[in-house]
């Protein structure tokens, strides 16, 4: 007898996956992949609305919490950098573990790299996104 397969789709119907980026295009772009991947997703325009959505879930009933967050670098009101090195100490003694959160960015300096991974960002997604690289980032992080 084969594996039993694990349905995304029809395990629960919260949003597995919070896309943060406060460029539509962006958001767009990362939804439309996700959606062809068989996610469910919830998205956010800054790091202080995903702030508020992660806490938000995490204190619900339902599915508790977000199995990952893609994070942008710049945003208005709060960068991805200061919204992860929240969330991180927010959750670092609770009994949920924070969800991994994958920066999303253009750059490639070292500078912006080094600022996003000692606030917390766990693997990185280059902009602009290729399927191939999502899926691998999906892969890696989302355990079924």
């Amino acid at each position: 007898m084969g594996p039993l397969l694990f349905n995304r789709v029809d395990s629960c119907n919260c949003p597995q996956v919070l896309i943060v980026d406060d460029e539509e295009l962006n958001r767009v772009v990362l939804s439309n992949m996700l959606k062809n991947l068989g996610y469910r997703f919830d998205t956010a325009i800054n790091g202080h609305q995903a702030v508020e959505k992660v806490i938000e879930r995490n204190e619900s009933n339902c599915c508790s919490r977000y199995q990952l967050i893609i994070m942008d670098y710049q945003m208005p009101e709060m960068s991805g950098p200061k919204a992860t090195k929240f969330l991180t100490a927010k959750f670092s003694s609770g009994l949920l573990p924070l969800q991994p959160i994958i920066g999303h960015t253009a750059y490639d300096g070292g500078f912006e790299i080094n600022t996003f991974r000692s606030s917390g960002v766990r693997d990185f997604l280059r902009k602009p996104v290729q399927a191939d690289d999502l899926k691998q980032i999906l892969d890696r992080w989302i355990c079924e």
